[in-house]
């Protein structure tokens, strides 16, 4: 089964329910508000390791909703909202049934699916697991380390009420997730070699268009400064796991493409690997240049409020 402990922040642990949709069905959940109660039985737990982990459940406990065939997917997130306890309707039989609650469902916007599990370095152990087990209803543990990766992938529609344990320090700028949205899962070390692998990507493209290529990502709001002949072209490089559907921008560099809309171009290296070393790898690098900052794309994702009066210190 999976190596490691799913034990994080808080004691709690990180369980993935592999639930299969001729008899349970995630969506039922998903489109649940409040507890959702009774859910286990006989025939839904039919092997001893998944019935002794469902008595390890505890209130706060994450979920981690992997729907079998025809899906094989990943398709959300979840909260166990009880201790388990036995289904008075088979109480009496040659083997009772345990149910359990669950609670704060969360889709994911971007399902997992089992080709996924099988490629990534970090959710491999996971995949075999999951392989094996397709056609039952079974309860896995995950690591932090897969939960921190499953949410990077998965990009729920909301924060998790108790996400991955592992937080990243405040360097004082939104950190860019992959995939768009503030990266609280992934660490300052990990966000740094995501950028790095980045510029070198961006960097080697330009160089090999015949442009001289400075990093001035310390001290202007934008990271590469590109020179051929009389042409001068300022590149923000982004990089992220997934799609790249989005990306954080500061209001620096919004301003500053802005107004050099004909010389600026935006660089995004997307679809990046992270070993379980922290070493970035691969992605597929694209290229918008011109880039003309479109408005309607924007989203605000942070304010500044102005206090109007100083506040007393305390």
């Amino acid at each position: 089964m999976v190596s490691g402990k799913g034990v994080g922040a808080g004691g709690r642990s990180v369980w993935m329910l592999q639930v299969n949709p001729e008899e349970w069905k995630w969506e039922e959940f998903f489109g649940h508000s409040g507890t959702f109660s009774g859910w286990g039985g006989p025939e839904w737990i039919r092997g001893n390791l998944s019935a002794a982990r469902l008595r390890e459940f505890r209130p706060g406990d994450v979920v981690v909703c992997f729907e079998c065939a025809p899906t094989k997917a990943i398709v959300g997130f979840g909260e166990i909202a009880s201790m388990c306890y036995d289904d008075e309707a088979t109480k009496d039989a040659d083997r009772p049934g345990l149910l359990f609650d669950l609670a704060h469902p969360v889709r994911a916007r971007s399902p997992i699916p089992l080709s996924i599990l099988r490629g990534d370095s970090i959710l491999r152990g996971l995949e075999k697991c999951v392989i094996g087990q397709l056609q039952a209803n079974t309860v896995l543990l995950v690591t932090d380390r897969q939960l921190r990766r499953i949410v990077q992938l998965a990009q729920p529609t909301e924060r998790l009420r108790a996400g991955p344990s592992e937080a990243p320090a405040d360097d004082g700028e939104p950190p860019q997730q992959p995939g768009g949205g503030r990266a609280d899962i992934l660490t300052a070390e990990e966000r740094r070699a995501i950028e790095l692998h980045a510029m070198a990507a961006a960097r080697r493209h330009y160089e090999s268009c015949g442009y001289d290529v400075s990093d001035c990502s310390a001290s202007r709001p934008f990271d590469l400064l590109c020179r051929q002949r009389r042409r001068t072209l300022f590149v923000e490089v982004k990089g992220t796991m997934t799609s790249g559907e989005s990306v954080i921008l500061t209001s620096n560099e919004v301003e500053h493409a802005r107004s050099h809309a004909a010389d600026s171009a935006l660089a995004v290296l997307r679809d990046i690997n992270l070993a379980p070393s922290g070493a970035a790898s691969g992605g597929t690098l694209e290229i918008i240049e011109p880039w003309r900052v479109d408005p309607k794309a924007l989203r605000p994702t942070q304010f500044e409020y102005a206090l109007h009066k100083p506040r007393r210190p305390r």
